[in-house]
């Protein structure tokens, strides 16, 4: 195993890592988070088996991609509570709603 059987392995992680970040940004698109997260994962470690310098090179791009993920989550999280939200708002406007017709309809007391 001399320098060209670690060349070998590193080109093959500097690949790998390639591929992942590839992936992850395709799971971002489809809105898949979770697989994006762990595909983030995945091409660190890639590149972290490729060598410091390999890391140092992708962080920008790993970085940048893990920064818009967790905020498509968070803000995917905060449009969920929104619309929970503005289902309970419409439960209770349509109860006074109905509740006021209601006794209209059957006289005053």
């Amino acid at each position: 195993a001399g320098p060209a059987a670690a060349l070998d392995a590193a080109t093959r992680f500097h690949r790998e890592g390639d591929d992942l970040l590839q992936k992850a940004v395709a799971y971002f698109q489809r809105k898949e988070y979770a697989k994006a997260r762990a595909a983030v994962c995945a091409a660190r470690r890639a590149f972290e088996a490729d060598g410091p310098a390999v890391v140092r090179d992708r962080e920008v791009q790993l970085g940048n991609l893990w920064s818009l993920v967790t905020r498509e989550e968070e803000r995917q999280q905060h449009v969920a509570r929104l619309a929970a939200l503005k289902k309970i708002r419409d439960r209770a406007k349509e109860k006074r709603e109905q509740g006021g017709r209601g006794l209209g309809a059957g006289g005053a007391p």
